[in-house]
C-alpha cells in the first residue's frame, strides 16, 4: 500500500474517531439536560409541598379558638389532613429523590431538592393521629418554617444556577403545575 492510501486512511480513523467523542459528548450533554429537566417537576413539587406546610401552619396561626380546638382534637380535621397530605408528598419526593440515579453534574442540585423535601416531610409529620389536645398544640408550635424556608431557598438557588448552566430560561414551561 502506498504512503497516500495509508495517510488517507489514518487521517478517516482519526476523523471518524473526532466524531464519535463529539456525538458522545453531546448526547452525554443532552442526556444530562433531559435529566435537569425531569428534576425542575421534582422542584416544583418541593416548592408547592413546602408552601402547602407554610400555609396550613399560617393558617392555623391565625385561627380562632374554635378552629384551632378542631384542629387539637380531631384527628380528622382538615388542617390535619392538610399536614398528613403534605407529609406524604414530601416523603415520596425525599425517597424519589434521594434513589434516582443521576450523573455527578447534577447530584448537587437533587440533594439539595432531597433534603428541602425531607425537611418539609418532618416538619408537617410532626403532628400525628395520635396526637390530641396540649399534645397537638405543643407539636405545633415547635414546627419550624424557618429551617423549610432556608432549605427551599437553597433549592431554589441551585435549581437557578443549574438552569442557567445548561441554559433552561423557561422553568415554569418544565415543572407540570400544582401539585398539592
Amino acid at each position: 500500500m502506498s504512503f497516500w492510501g495509508v495517510l488517507v486512511i489514518i487521517l478517516g480513523v482519526a476523523l471518524l474517531a473526532g466524531a464519535l467523542t463529539a456525538a458522545g459528548w453531546h448526547g452525554w450533554k443532552h442526556l444530562e439536560r433531559r435529566i435537569v429537566l425531569r428534576l425542575l417537576a421534582r422542584a416544583e413539587a418541593v416548592e408547592a409541598a413546602a408552601q402547602a406546610l407554610e400555609d396550613t401552619v399560617e393558617r392555623l396561626g391565625g385561627a380562632s379558638r374554635t378552629e384551632m380546638s378542631v384542629f387539637t382534637k380531631d384527628p380528622d380535621s382538615s388542617e390535619r389532613r392538610a399536614l398528613h397530605e403534605v407529609h406524604g408528598r414530601a416523603r415520596l419526593l425525599q425517597e424519589e429523590l434521594d434513589q434516582m440515579p443521576l450523573p455527578k453534574s447534577v447530584v448537587p442540585l437533587a440533594e439539595a431538592l432531597a433534603d428541602a423535601a425531607y425537611l418539609t416531610a418532618r416538619e408537617a409529620g410532626q403532628i400525628t393521629d395520635e396526637d390530641i389536645g396540649r399534645a397537638a398544640t405543643s407539636k405545633f408550635k415547635r414546627i419550624d418554617l424557618e429551617i423549610v424556608r432556608a432549605y427551599a431557598a437553597q433549592a431554589h438557588a441551585k435549581v437557578s444556577a443549574t438552569c442557567e448552566e445548561y441554559g433552561i430560561e423557561d422553568t415554569a414551561v418544565y415543572g407540570g403545575g400544582l401539585y398539592l
